[in-house]
């Protein structure tokens, strides 16, 4: 019974230790929303495959939650594009990233990112749900970062991963899902996403996967560490 209560705390430190470490260190989100914008995700032939919502508090910082689960097996680099026109089935109209600072492509380009970059959907979230990330490198209200000018701003979704350092789209292959974002007649806050888990973080990729295997390694590393004390 010692050994099983000594195993269940070591575990739980060492799952709270792991767990912990995979937590994305990123712009913190604080309800409410002072600004939102919804939007349908469309694929090539005009069909809706998902939906995304941005929020921006208070601070600045912009939340963007986007129902992943339609999307096709794999990595897709995701990013925000110029031009709120989203035309298939290429979505070309959506023009170039969208990029106020006129940098290079890539979160880990020492010349970039475009405002528009984000992580890349994970394959673990095309199967678990939905993707979420934060950035103050744009705004829903005004001033030169704001993506609701006149012509709106777009979401691409790309066949490929991201490589986050190759300009001018991180080698993302073709835009295969596309969302006009447009300015609403006044601030809204949106309803929670029906479906999915919400396990998501900010690298796009899907927090039961690393919980998962955190609280799997925190197991074998309890069970050695009683077996050496035996």
């Amino acid at each position: 019974m010692h050994k099983m209560i000594r195993l269940a705390v070591v575990a739980a430190g060492a799952l709270t230790a792991l767990t912990a470490s995979f937590a994305f260190a990123d712009d913190t989100y604080t309800a409410p929303s002072v600004m939102a914008v919804t939007a349908t995700l469309v694929d090539g032939t005009g069909a809706a495959v998902g939906n995304v919502q941005l929020n921006q508090d208070a601070d600045g910082t912009v939340q963007l939650v986007l129902d992943a689960t339609k999307l096709p097996p794999g990595p897709h680099g995701i990013h925000l594009h110029a031009a709120g026109v989203c035309e298939g089935p290429a979505f070309t109209t959506a023009a170039a990233h969208f990029n106020p600072g006129n940098l290079k492509h890539g979160l880990t380009s020492p010349a970039g990112p475009h405002a528009g970059d984000l992580p890349q959907i994970d394959s673990t979230t095309v199967k678990l749900g939905y993707y979420t990330v934060t950035t103050t490198r744009i705004s829903l209200t005004t001033g030169k970062a704001s993506i609701l000018d006149a012509d709106g701003t777009a979401l691409v979704i790309h066949a490929g991963a991201d490589d986050q350092v190759t300009d001018p789209t991180g080698n993302s292959g073709a835009r295969v899902a596309c969302a006009v974002l447009a300015a609403p007649a006044r601030p809204v806050v949106p309803g929670a996403p029906t479906t999915g888990n919400g396990l998501a973080q900010g690298d796009g990729g899907s927090r039961l996967a690393y919980v998962g295997f955190a609280a799997l390694t925190a197991l074998a590393a309890g069970w050695l560490l009683l077996r050496r004390r035996a």
